[in-house]
């Protein structure tokens, strides 16, 4: 993956698990952990593009540069580890909390 399309999920992965933390929403917490899941397989091999000159043919041609960030790996499994818990927490705590108050509880009376 590209180093500025890298930096681009990164920052919504961010900015969804910041959203989905405040708005209690189960969907965002979905995206939340699909593109973490997408990042942390993806973390391994970030590219740059660089242009070189090739003296041969006499014209740049491009190059991809490799670099691997092992540890941007275990950043989003932080994400992906927390969005999980907090995303569980809140389906408890949005559709546990009804069935604790007997509001769809087949059990009580009508």
């Amino acid at each position: 993956m590209l180093l500025e399309i890298y930096i681009f999920f990164q920052l919504v992965a961010i900015l969804l698990f910041a959203f989905s933390f405040f708005s209690k929403q189960e969907i965002l917490w979905a995206i939340t952990l699909v593109i973490t899941g997408v990042m942390m397989a993806t973390s391994y091999n970030v590219e740059i593009i660089a242009y070189e000159y090739n003296t041969t043919i006499s014209a740049y041609q491009t190059v991809i540069i490799t670099q691997y960030y092992p540890y941007l790996m275990g950043l989003n499994m932080i994400f992906f580890i927390l969005a999980m818990l907090l995303g569980i927490f809140d389906l408890f705590d949005k559709y546990g909390r009804k069935f604790s108050e007997g509001i769809n509880d087949p059990s009580t009376p009508k």
